[in-house]
């Protein structure tokens, strides 16, 4: 069951965009509504499937368990036709 989630849209600037970063800063918002504030990454598993082309990207985090220490979010990036570009796992430490 998922407890939380969020959607962020981000705009892509001159330079690439850091998907890593951004998959991290997804997962951070998708568990902060809950827990009320940012939480320590513990751990960040990503799989980069294809290019984010385009001028934005799109992220998805869902929290997939929440314990008494640590969080499991899952968080997907889509480029602006919907097309996913990069997937991950985000742990973070709460409590």
């Amino acid at each position: 069951m998922v407890r939380s989630s969020c959607r962020i849209r981000a705009r892509r600037a001159r330079r690439a965009l850091n998907r890593a970063a951004f998959i991290d800063i997804v997962g951070d918002y998708a568990i902060c509504m809950l827990v009320g504030g940012g939480v320590p990454t513990i751990n960040l598993d990503i799989d980069y499937l294809r290019p984010a082309i385009g001028k934005a990207i799109v992220g998805t985090g869902r929290v997939r368990r929440q314990g008494p220490t640590v969080a499991l979010v899952d968080n997907e990036i889509a480029d602006e036709e919907g097309k996913l570009v990069a997937g991950g796992i985000y742990a973070p430490q709460i409590g």
